[in-house]
């Protein structure tokens, strides 16, 4: 069961387990539900607020796996509304992750935060031993769900991932209010509408193709025995803007117009993740580099 599924990444990782034969019920918003479609024929949409316990409890199953990716609030919400907003979501998500518990699910794996969920450090690239110092509201709620999830998960003995995301890249960012550097740098070009780039354009992220992230997702779910606790799913290579930029415009052959703004106070300065924890344990890598995912995202444009 994929909650939130309805969006960026649950659609593909709904198609990825779709394709290798699971039953798949996407737990989402009816609005959100209805811009997707038809959906596979064992993919099965399920509308309900997750905000809403009573809507959803009913199609969890024994034996399932919850995927947990639904977030409703955005990442720049002000620092003055951090503690309700963090306290909102730790209630809703605890409910559902001890629902799912009591129903007999046999794996819980969350999406969390590469980008968000570390703050501030010496730059480098990251382990899943770095210290967390969240900067924004939404790093705060990733941090603070990973530790109660990890917390109620293991008090039930029931293993518990988090999947700590960089910043996933694809096609459905062209149609969506989905936000990404590379999918925005190729609609200012195409549009010649300047693309907004925060203080000197020197923070560094670490990109990857969405088919890799969904992979990602379906190692977590099929590999036997994997121990619970957090995952890096990245690249392990850093980009800064200026340069993922330079990228965009040598692959498709034209400028991205940009302007210049006041850096954003939740922006960490660099997040490149190691991903050797996830890698030795399921055999899980990525396949694309950033030049071949603009590629791809270049020949999805139309």
């Amino acid at each position: 069961m994929i909650t939130g599924g309805a969006g960026f990444i649950g659609t593909s990782i709904a198609r990825h387990l779709s394709g290798r034969g699971y039953r798949v019920s996407v737990i989402d918003s009816d609005r959100r539900l209805q811009r997707i479609g038809e959906w596979p024929a064992n993919v099965e949409p399920v509308a309900a607020e997750i905000a809403q316990p009573a809507s959803w409890r009913e199609p969890l199953r024994a034996g399932d796996t919850l995927i947990h990716l639904r977030y409703s609030s955005h990442g720049d919400i002000s620092a003055t509304d951090c503690w309700s907003t963090v306290c909102r979501h730790l209630e809703t998500e605890g409910q559902l992750f001890a629902a799912a518990i009591e129903r007999g699910a046999r794996r819980i794996v969350y999406a969390s935060s590469g980008g968000a969920i570390y703050g501030r450090h010496a730059r480098g690239v990251l382990t899943e031993e770095q210290a967390t110092a969240p900067l924004s509201t939404y790093g705060c709620v990733k941090a603070c769900s990973e530790a109660c999830l990890d917390r109620v998960a293991h008090t039930a003995d029931v293993p518990a991932l988090a999947l700590r995301i960089g910043n996933p890249v694809g096609p459905f960012q062209f149609n969506s209010g989905a936000a990404g550097l590379v999918a925005t740098a190729i609609r200012a070009a195409i549009t010649g509408q300047s693309l907004p780039v925060f203080g000197a354009g020197d923070t560094v992220r670490d990109y990857l193709w969405i088919d890799d992230l969904a992979a990602a997702f379906v190692a977590a779910v099929e590999t036997p025995g994997l121990p619970g606790g957090p995952y890096n799913v990245g690249s392990g290579e850093g980009w800064s803007v200026r340069d993922a930029l330079s990228v965009v415009e040598r692959v498709i052959g034209r400028p991205v117009p940009t302007r210049n703004e006041r850096p954003r106070a939740g922006d960490a300065p660099a997040v490149i993740l190691d991903s050797r924890a996830l890698r030795e344990a399921t055999g899980w890598r990525t396949r694309l580099d950033l030049p071949e995912i603009v590629q791809r995202m270049w020949a999805a444009a139309d």
